[in-house]
């Protein structure tokens, strides 16, 4: 009878001892994390009360809520592990992909899942001089030793989390705290919740970051990998200047203003060039825009609408990037010339020219004769009005006068037009010794149109003797002045007559007049 008691009593301690083992064994995943050490390896460390001694660890990349096959074993799953070595590092991970684990003895108790957090640096996409993080949540559970649920993970309590913004200088001594986030609380499970940061700085250097997260529940800590990113310094002004608004014509007749731009400190890029334009007191509107050219700091616009000849018009330009616009350029007028006889006097013009934005500057008034120019003028800007004794520079009926700047910036042209000072000899003598007296001819101080001019010489009896059509000043004398011959022969001394008609002015005016001369001999 006691053999049987003590039987009896030894099957209830056996079993009694072996109830409380398999009640007591349990095993807690404390944490993932990036090895400090290490940095290219994922580290994991838990702590377990129980009789194996052998680990088996699980990996799983997607479809984590999923219980089973997508938690494979890992390709060292069975670590043999004792009291005093609890930390396996997974060599064979990517520490910037997201990677789940959990660990155990079995499907059945297995510890609640954890994920390394990988964090991601890169330039901010707001133009603040700021690095924009983002980092996946460190997915950890309170009480995850009893408590998770592995058929139903989402109804398992998360954790709270602080997480730390760790910085320094790539390659540069021990990293700085900038900034944390307290008190993170997520709901959602898989895949982990992205985490945003902003972190501003003033120069453009390459950093380097790390995150840190601390469970608030048992101060358990881990890191994400080290991710770096330089700053995108939006802040650094495009300094522009308009150098030139010409005046681009073709035969004198004016076509379009072109605004000539300069960067001045190219090559610091922008988006766009808008150019903007006003006149009178009219508000300056935006009429044009160039795309950034990597190549070269000139830009030209052209502006069609404008009339040169009518007014100044005001031109400033914007270079503009999608962050922020910079200062406008200077302000910058076309040359405005204008002009016209002066009243009462035939032979004498006034020309006055203005600009604005540009001072100081030396610029010349030219006569433009046959498109050649020719200085009349060369002094620094003034407002005044400029006289001109146009019998020193005439050569035609018409004046045409242009603006050019020491930079050669171009007004528009004026042209001015005069009748032209007609005179006649009484008398010529073929074979005098002076060559202006040798022929005879109508002498021009203001040259008449080209066409519908006509110079006839007759004897005393109306006879025919000389007729041309082209101005005195042509390249054949011969053909254009009378020199006392007839078909070859001398004429004789004695009165002869003349018949002259022209226009002028682009026919605007007409002339015409008959007299006598004497041919001596």
């Amino acid at each position: 009878m006691y053999r049987s008691c003590f039987t009896l009593l030894c099957i209830f301690l056996f079993s009694h001892f072996t109830t409380n083992a398999q009640l007591t064994q349990r095993i807690v995943l404390k944490e993932v994390s990036v090895d400090t050490v290490f940095p290219q390896q994922i580290k994991l460390t838990w702590e377990y009360l129980g009789i194996d001694t052998i680990i088996t660890i699980y990996r799983c990349k997607s479809n984590c809520n999923e219980d089973g096959a997508p938690w494979p074993t890992t390709d060292t799953a069975m670590v043999r592990m004792d009291q005093n070595n609890l930390i396996w590092h997974d060599t064979l991970a990517n520490i910037n992909d997201n990677n789940y684990y959990a660990v155990g003895w079995g499907q059945s108790s297995r510890s609640a899942p954890q994920n390394n957090m990988v964090l991601k640096a890169k330039y901010s996409d707001d133009c603040e001089n700021a690095v924009s993080l983002s980092w996946t949540a460190w997915v950890k559970y309170v009480n995850n030793d009893t408590d998770f649920n592995w058929a139903y993970p989402h109804d398992n309590e998360r954790d709270t989390i602080d997480y730390y913004i760790f910085y320094r200088e790539k390659g540069d001594g021990d990293f700085i705290l900038i900034d944390s986030i307290k008190e993170v609380y997520t709901t959602i499970i898989y895949p982990p919740d992205i985490i945003p940061r902003e972190i501003k700085f003033a120069d453009d250097k390459l950093y380097e970051f790390v995150i840190q997260a601390i469970s608030r529940s048992d101060g358990n800590s881990v890191f994400s990998n080290i991710d770096s990113s330089s700053i995108k310094n939006e802040y650094i002004p495009v300094q522009t200047s308009i150098s030139c608004v010409n005046v681009v014509d073709d035969q004198y007749l004016d076509q379009y203003l072109e605004i000539k731009v300069e960067i001045d400190n190219f090559p610091n890029p922008f988006d766009k060039l808008y150019l903007f334009r006003s006149f009178d007191i009219q508000p300056f509107t935006l009429i044009d825009s160039i795309d950034y050219d990597a190549t070269t700091n000139l830009y030209y616009f052209k502006d069609e609408d404008a009339n040169p000849k009518s007014r100044l018009y005001h031109y400033g330009v914007l270079p503009y990037t999608e962050c922020y616009s910079n200062d406008t350029s200077n302000f910058v007028t076309n040359i405005w010339l204008w002009g016209d006889r002066v009243a009462g006097e035939k032979y004498r013009d006034y020309i006055a020219f203005y600009r604005k934005g540009i001072y100081n500057e030396v610029y010349k008034l030219v006569s433009l004769v046959y498109g050649n120019e020719r200085v009349i003028i060369d002094t620094v800007f003034t407002d005044t009005y400029y006289y001109i004794d146009v019998l020193g520079f005439a050569e035609g009926s018409t004046m045409v006068y242009r603006i050019i700047s020491e930079t050669g910036c171009v007004s528009n042209t004026i042209t001015i037009h005069h009748e032209p000072i007609l005179r006649f000899p009484t008398a010529f003598n073929p074979g005098d010794l002076s060559f202006e007296n040798t022929t005879f001819h109508p002498l021009f101080q203001f040259l008449p149109d080209e066409n519908n001019y006509l110079f006839v010489i007759y004897n005393r009896w109306g006879q025919e003797l000389f007729r041309t059509d082209q101005l005195p000043n042509c390249d054949n004398y011969k053909e254009c002045r009378w020199d006392g011959t007839f078909q070859g022969k001398e004429c004789p001394q004695g009165i002869y007559a003349f018949q002259l008609s022209y226009t002028f002015n682009d026919g605007a005016g007409r002339y015409s007049k008959s007299g006598s001369f004497m041919l001596v001999r």
